[in-house]
């Protein structure tokens, strides 16, 4: 795998339509999930692209010669574009195919990022499912189908997450990615569980 995930990053996922198959069955696609694990799933209502928003950003996001434009807040939980103008006029054009800020944050709003308005990290975007070094946990990001009602929420700071709180209570665990397997390692894999 690219990365790890571990239980407490993810929602409990709804496995009842494995009810009923017998023990060998779930045992054979287990293994299956393993041989295919560094296999990138295709995603669903991604707008029909085929690098999606999300990853998109995660990759500029990671692009440490970026990181005075566009960046990770200190706990990885959050971003911030920094100084808007140099991203809108070099960032947006290069990596987004767009020319406005507000077509960016209408992609935020679209795949259900947040705004924060309050504290140390005010103007930054957050997801719950777009964490630092997480890229296989974002694949679980969907754009909405609807475009909205033109209607914008108010903002409310009293149900504002603190990441800072949050970061020292149960602080991210650094992920570095595994390469994935060479094509020796592969054809081992199918040989084995073949």
């Amino acid at each position: 795998e690219d990365e790890e995930l571990y239980d407490d990053d993810i929602p409990e996922m709804d496995n009842s339509h494995l009810d009923g198959l017998d023990e060998e069955t779930l045992e054979k696609l287990s293994t299956y999930r393993q041989m295919f694990s560094h296999i990138v799933p295709i995603r669903k209502n991604s707008g029909g692209v085929i690098q999606p928003f999300p990853e998109k950003l995660m990759k500029v996001l990671d692009r440490s010669e970026l990181s005075d434009i566009i960046r990770w807040m200190p706990h990885n939980r959050a971003f911030i574009v920094s100084k808007p103008k140099i991203f809108v006029a070099d960032v947006l054009p290069k990596y987004f195919k767009q020319s406005k800020f507000m077509s960016f944050t209408r992609q935020l709003n679209l795949w259900g990022f947040k705004r924060i308005t309050k504290g140390r990290d005010a103007g930054a975007y957050y997801h719950e499912l777009f964490l630092k070094g997480r890229l296989r946990l974002s694949m679980r990001m969907r754009r909405q189908k609807i475009k909205g009602t033109g209607i914008k929420l108010s903002p409310n700071p009293k149900m504002e997450p603190d990441f800072y709180e949050m970061d020292r209570k149960k602080p991210l665990r650094n992920i570095l990615p595994a390469p994935p397997p060479d094509r020796f390692q592969r054809n081992n894999m199918l040989i084995q569980h073949g």
